[in-house]
């Protein structure tokens, strides 16, 4: 059965990690941004660590463990100057390498200081500029409401429109059960947060929980691996959200690709629409080519996908379903590994499918 492969290590990527190096196979610099276009800057979230030191303790070198019976020597005149010499030579040595490891331990912590990140580091509370504002909001020009009604939403893996599948507020989110990935894209408000969240974090940087989470209408928020959250807002406003629009997509299909490779054309074989996508038998990925939004190499002229979905039937590594992915006419889908349902989805705001994936990325 095909697995996605870390392009680090080569290890098994499972919730958008590698387990063998930990790497965060989602991310890329088409993807992820700070507060700019989507390729001027690294990811806004990432965290430096430090090895821990090793004390190095030399074997003492005991010249009477090596002769059977200890011999005294009494120095002649010279042989006491000699040594005298000897013992300044050392002292001398001595202080000179303690005042360069002095001088060098110094610039090591001025280098360290040098190289913090100006903001906080802990991410689940936000970054924080030196003005006091979190920086992931530094450029926002319009305040949330400070009034609106209390909401409770449950998510789990796919992509979400504020105003459309989640009302505009500020929340609490609170990782519930398993790990995975959250990005959020906001490009009118330059707000691009991206952010490993687990019931139990395990790895560094990921957190359980994220306070004042601003949602912004217009915004999206992907959900990753087989993560669900619980998202509280207490000015959610439900009077702002988007009329709801008849989804052209109809009819469910079911692609058996366990044991082969099966490729989808939209307009051909799938009809154009928004979909849910879920594993009925296996552990299998979806790479999704959408016309405009993926990049073809020029130096062996291979096409990447716009995004790859993985998906397990049991739950236990991915999610077992991927909602409101968008289909415009004309999309390639490349299913390896398992066999995978196309459902309809529910409600939905837009019928301009290339337009979400302008908007996600």
């Amino acid at each position: 059965m095909f697995e996605k492969k870390c392009s680090l290590c080569g290890g098994k990527i499972v919730h958008g990690r590698c387990v063998d190096c930990g790497l965060d196979a989602t991310k890329n610099d088409k993807n992820y941004r700070i507060n700019q276009s989507s390729c001027e800057h690294e990811p806004l979230t990432h965290v430096h660590t430090s090895g821990q030191e090793t004390t190095y303790k030399p074997e003492t070198y005991k010249p009477e463990a090596y002769q059977s019976t200890p011999q005294r020597k009494i120095p002649t005149k010279k042989a006491s100057q000699t040594q005298g010499k000897r013992k300044v030579q050392w002292f001398a040595v001595i202080a000179l390498i303690v005042s360069l490891l002095g001088a060098f331990a110094g610039n090591i912590e001025s280098m360290i200081d040098s190289l913090k990140d100006p903001f906080s580091e802990s991410v689940g509370e936000h970054d924080v500029a030196a003005n006091g504002e979190h920086a992931e909001y530094s450029y926002v020009e319009r305040e949330l409401s400070e009034t609106g009604e209390h909401e409770e939403i449950t998510l789990t893996a796919g992509y979400y429109q504020v105003g459309s599948q989640i009302p505009e507020g500020n929340y609490v989110v609170n990782a519930v059960s398993g790990e995975g990935i959250t990005y959020l894209s906001d490009g009118e408000n330059h707000i691009y947060i991206s952010q490993g969240m687990a019931e139990s974090p395990e790895y560094d940087g990921d957190v359980q929980c994220i306070e004042d989470y601003r949602l912004y209408k217009g915004a999206w928020l992907t959900v990753g691996g087989n993560l669900t959250l619980d998202l509280v807002s207490e000015n959610a406003q439900m009077d702002a959200m988007d009329a709801v629009v008849e989804n052209t997509a109809t009819e469910t299909k079911e692609v058996d690709a366990y044991d082969e490779d099966q490729t989808l054309i939209v307009g051909k074989d799938l009809t154009a629409g928004v979909y849910d996508a879920t594993s009925l038998d296996g552990y299998g990925f979806i790479e999704l080519y959408i016309p405009g939004y993926t990049h073809v190499s020029e130096e062996d002229n291979t096409e990447y996908s716009t995004n790859s979905i993985s998906l397990d039937s049991d739950g236990e590594y991915d999610a077992v379903s991927y909602k409101n992915i968008a289909l415009p006419e004309g999309s390639k889908i490349i299913i390896t590994g398992a066999n995978i349902q196309f459902t309809p989805s529910g409600e939905i705001t837009s019928t301009d499918y290339s337009g979400v994936w302008e908007q996600l990325y």
